[in-house]
């Protein structure tokens, strides 16, 4: 399982957004909420829980204690694992400056984006096996988001097998990191029943601008990696983002969707393919119980 060092899509006043963060606990202290602030957003998480009956709260609870909450205006993103693999949540996200500001639904959903991407990644907790399942649900999205709008459904429907097995290649590299050798592109197009020998194939597919790159100037898609990216960020926030990078930040994301009432991580994903979405979290919350055991 590829963990990626920094993101494409996600972009800061800064730069370039850090996946796995450079940093130790000590430097962010500076950033840390107090220890009343801690105990309240815990006791929140745990109200929560209790009253709504999420599927992940039995599996959480005994975990609320073990992250580090900050609140970081230069991260853009709900949580974030640090270099030295502790799960950091960061507040700076939610609407409101105090934490008699943030309602249940937001609080519960960012401890539990977090846990689980803490544990995914620490635990390298995914295999190949996983690949269908994300190649699947991006085959979706991307027919959700582009079907219409670049006439796939429709005159250029035979474009769509095209772009399937582009897909596949860019799961299997970009976020498995497996290699792209000819035999597993043979093995992909086999398994799609689509043949490939008139694609251009020389990019690096470990790289979602290069994969961006591939689909333009084999004219199937006609998108940029940024007008993806304001069109993701318009659909559903910039957590919605690395999704499309790493392989933890799909599942914790999709598993952080289903908590009722947050602001933070949209439903509109799962309604693109609402059985295999609902496999993905079964996986997610499964693997997460499994690995904190």
């Amino acid at each position: 399982m590829k963990i990626k060092k920094k993101f494409e899509l996600v972009e800061a006043r800064t730069g370039s957004v850090y996946n796995i963060v450079p940093l130790k606990r000590g430097t962010l202290k500076a950033y840390e909420v107090g220890k009343d602030d801690y105990e309240y957003l815990m006791g929140l998480a745990k109200t929560f829980g209790r009253t709504r009956g999420h599927s992940a709260s039995k599996i959480i609870e005994n975990h609320l204690k073990n992250c580090v909450i900050v609140d970081l205006d230069i991260y853009p993103l709900p949580g974030f694992v640090t270099k030295t693999g502790e799960g950091v949540i960061n507040l700076n996200v939610l609407p409101g400056k105090l934490v008699t500001d943030y309602n249940t639904s937001d609080i519960f959903s960012i401890f539990l984006y977090t846990i689980a991407l803490k544990t995914f990644m620490t635990k390298k907790a995914f295999t190949s096996n996983v690949e269908p399942n994300i190649a699947g649900m991006f085959f979706s999205m991307f027919m959700k988001l582009f079907g219409k709008r670049a006439g796939l459904i429709g005159a250029y429907d035979y474009l769509i097998p095209k772009l399937n097995f582009l897909i596949w290649i860019y799961v299997h590299s970009g976020m498995l990191g497996l290699p792209l050798t000819p035999t597993a592109k043979t093995k992909i197009a086999s398994g799609l029943m689509v043949g490939y020998s008139d694609l251009n194939l020389n990019y690096d597919f470990s790289s979602i601008t290069e994969w961006f790159k591939c689909v333009n100037e084999n004219k199937i898609l006609s998108i940029s990696r940024k007008k993806f990216s304001s069109l993701v960020m318009n659909i559903g926030g910039t957590n919605s983002l690395p999704v499309f990078e790493d392989v933890s930040r799909f599942y914790a994301t999709f598993l952080a969707s289903t908590v009722p009432g947050n602001t933070q991580f949209t439903k509109f994903w799962a309604k693109t393919n609402i059985p295999l979405f609902n496999k993905i979290v079964e996986i997610a919350l499964l693997t997460l119980k499994k690995r904190l055991r």
